[in-house]
């Protein structure tokens, strides 16, 4: 079963929001906000309203991924992997990253990040590492983009929740922002 999702980042190697996926910091120097989008949302899905309490990591993960998708503030402030303190400082990324993608030449709505495979390599009772190989696409200066990646998700149990809690990002390919002369 595939989900999609962006999974941008915040910084480098955490994902912001995978919000994360996927991620807060993605590691994308020359495309930082393509991170960012993935790790805030930028895509379309359907809500899973119940992303994490009682569930297995996979589903629990799944559930962050959509929760990535769709943006959801609400959810996705309440995985350390995020480093969001409210639902207004998500709010507040999410509208950093739409403007920065705009100046990049970036249609934020048009992130989307098709998960190709999702596995737990690792599970105890109380941690568990989940890879996920995916594909991102997205619309460059209106032309359409995409690269694959391979990202590994660290959850840790929380009473009957697992929480996102790190990414990290392999195999990342993705193209530079061009540059556009008209304003």
């Amino acid at each position: 079963m595939s989900h999609q999702t962006p999974t941008p980042t915040k910084d480098t190697t955490r994902i912001a929001l995978v919000v994360g996926i996927a991620l807060t910091a993605l590691l994308l120097v020359g495309v930082g906000v393509v991170a960012l989008v993935l790790a805030l949302g930028g895509g379309d899905g359907e809500k899973d309203d119940d992303t994490s309490a009682g569930q297995t990591p996979e589903d629990a993960m799944r559930g962050f991924i959509q929760a990535t998708n769709d943006a959801d503030c609400e959810v996705l402030v309440l995985h350390p992997v995020t480093d969001l303190d409210s639902v207004e400082d998500c709010e507040s990324e999410l509208d950093d990253a739409r403007d920065e993608a705009d100046e990049g030449g970036y249609d934020f709505d048009s992130f989307t990040l098709e998960v190709d495979d999702l596995e737990v390599a690792s599970e105890t009772d109380t941690e568990a590492t989940i890879t996920i190989e995916a594909t991102q696409t997205f619309e460059l200066d209106g032309d359409p983009e995409e690269y694959s990646a391979t990202y590994t998700y660290e959850l840790e149990k929380d009473g009957d929740s697992w929480l996102v809690t790190d990414v990290e990002t392999e195999g990342v390919d993705a193209p530079e922002p061009r540059s556009t002369d008209e304003d």
